[in-house]
């Protein structure tokens, strides 16, 4: 197997689809959806590795089964094949000039932050470490006086909210681990609506007859399009092995993506090493319990089907110890859409969303028993064993904390 690291940047705006059908008439608006789904991203990936390989014949020579013995289909990637984004991202220079790929993801609603004019003093250790406290914060109000636990990271009088919005992955790596550096100059890691590489923009549309090639009476529509800023775009990263396919597939070329088939081209890319890792949860390793207790907070950034208990995975069982939820702050969605391969809908699902948040506690069990079992929850890359979860569905953060709400091992100096 190989492992490929791309980046997908749009050409002109794309146009995602909210899952439910477009209405075209006076005053209609089409629903948007962003970021595009672990769905509408493998559809981009596999079209560009059928383009690579088809070349001047094109990809109507292929047959069904001969699309499946090579990138497999819409529901199932061949054996073996993993896939893990989209995470949209820029590019940014670090301290020596060097250019580097920052993702963006939805902020987790347990993450709290001083009012506005405060916001870059990086109040990303407040989060709220029991069930009466996550109430409280939902609610409005960050100081409840009947709740059992304090709120970690509490400054002060002052009243914090939650962040909500984007943040950087860098961002939420120092919230949940203590790893990296933050700095007065590091606003750049919050933003309230979409992430500032990224603008929506509405274009008015309008529906044809296919019959006859005229456009319809009162067809004009308008939809919300997005546009990346150059240097901009969408991450992946592919675990494949296909012979008969160019090896450059993902390193040059393009693709169609989203409604009207906007243009988006593809090229090398990779995440800094430091984010491959806390995306692999490669720092869930020793753990240690401080008096006996163990928290774990884990945030999703790929939406994901859940359980009847409304978690992205079933509690790992841990022998000699146990697992339990303390607080869960979820954020439930219907995923759906059209399933072009198959020329028909997907049945809708319901899911949670990037963005929800949960803090579990591990108490007692080995060390070993402990490590697998965080990066179970983590949703580590060994531990996906589902098609969808090998589509890229239920991308997943972690990081310990003791149980005063801080990260453990911190290290603020760790690049």
């Amino acid at each position: 197997m190989r492992t490929d690291g791309f980046l997908v940047e749009p050409i002109d705006t794309i146009w995602l689809g909210g899952g439910v059908p477009a209405a075209a008439g006076a005053g209609d608006t089409t629903s948007t959806a962003f970021p595009p789904t672990p769905w509408t991203f493998q559809g981009v990936v596999r079209a560009r590795l059928l383009f690579a390989t088809a070349g001047s014949d094109g990809v109507q020579s292929f047959s069904r089964s001969r699309i499946e013995q090579l990138v497999g289909m819409s529901d199932a990637l061949p054996v073996g094949w993993a896939l893990r984004g989209p995470l949209v991202v820029h590019t940014r220079r670090d301290r020596a000039g060097l250019p580097y790929l920052e993702p963006w993801v939805r902020c987790p609603h347990g993450l709290l932050r001083r009012p506005p004019t405060d916001a870059i003093e990086a109040p990303t250790r407040a989060w709220p470490i029991s069930e009466q406290a996550s109430k409280a914060m939902l609610s409005g109000s960050s100081r409840d006086p009947d709740a059992a636990a304090p709120l970690a990271g509490f400054l002060g009088p002052v009243e914090l909210r939650p962040l909500r919005g984007w943040i950087t992955l860098s961002g939420l790596r120092w919230a949940l681990t203590g790893q990296g550096e933050w700095t007065e100059s590091d606003y750049y890691h919050f933003s309230t609506n979409l992430p500032p590489v990224v603008e929506p923009e509405v274009r008015v549309g309008i529906e044809l007859d296919s019959s006859t090639g005229t456009a319809r009476d009162q067809a004009l529509y308008t939809g919300t399009h997005h546009r990346f800023a150059p240097s901009a775009g969408l991450f992946g990263r592919l675990v494949w092995d296909q012979a008969e396919i160019p090896g450059d597939a993902l390193r040059t070329g393009t693709a169609p993506l989203g409604r009207k088939g906007r243009l988006v081209r593809f090229e090398s890319a990779s995440l800094p090493p430091a984010l491959d890792a806390f995306i692999d949860g490669e720092h869930l390793g020793a753990a240690e319990l401080p008096n006996g207790k163990l928290g774990l907070r884990v945030v999703l950034l790929t939406p994901t089907p859940c359980t009847r208990e409304g978690l992205p995975c079933a509690l790992p069982e841990l022998s000699e110890g146990t697992i339990n939820l303390v607080a869960a702050m979820p954020v439930f969605g219907a995923l759906g859409g059209f399933d072009r391969a198959r020329n028909g809908p997907r049945p809708v699902r319901r899911v949670l969303l990037p963005g929800s948040a949960w803090l579990f506690e591990i108490e007692g069990g080995t060390a070993d028993g402990r490590t697998d079992a965080a990066r179970r929850l983590a949703g580590c890359t060994r531990f996906q064993t589902s098609d969808m979860e090998r589509f890229g569905f239920g991308l997943r953060v972690a990081g310990f904390c003791d149980e005063a709400g801080e990260p453990l091992n911190i290290s603020r100096n760790n690049p």
